[in-house]
């Protein structure tokens, strides 16, 4: 057992990115952020676009099925890795950034 909590100290489960909420009137994506880490928002009718760079996500490509995001797609680049969140007609997307320490949290409403 003490070798386990060991394990867990040293090499820290990975979060997933993004994180994924479904909530009654909106959808929410969590982006766990080092310090470090820039990204930039883009958006255009049917497609939000972030761009990141400093960090290296695992690539994923999700079906999310709500009434206001259908799919989001993680693809990594050498600098970084670009989300691609495939918008519903008519959503207003509103983001903004929680800072703790020397960690940050990207949240995607």
């Amino acid at each position: 057992m003490r070798f386990l909590a060991i394990l867990i100290v040293f090499f820290p489960l990975a979060m997933a990115f993004p994180r994924l909420g479904l909530h009654e009137g909106y959808t929410r994506l969590v982006f766990d952020l080092e310090k470090g880490v820039q990204y930039q928002i883009s958006q255009t009718p049917d497609t939000l676009t972030l761009r990141f760079t400093g960090t290296r996500p695992a690539a994923s490509d999700t079906d999310v099925g709500s009434p206001q995001v259908a799919s989001y797609q993680v693809v990594p680049t050498p600098q970084g890795a670009n989300v691609f969140v495939r918008l519903r007609p008519s959503v207003e997307v509103k983001t903004f950034l929680l800072e703790d320490g020397s960690r940050r949290r990207l949240v995607v409403d």
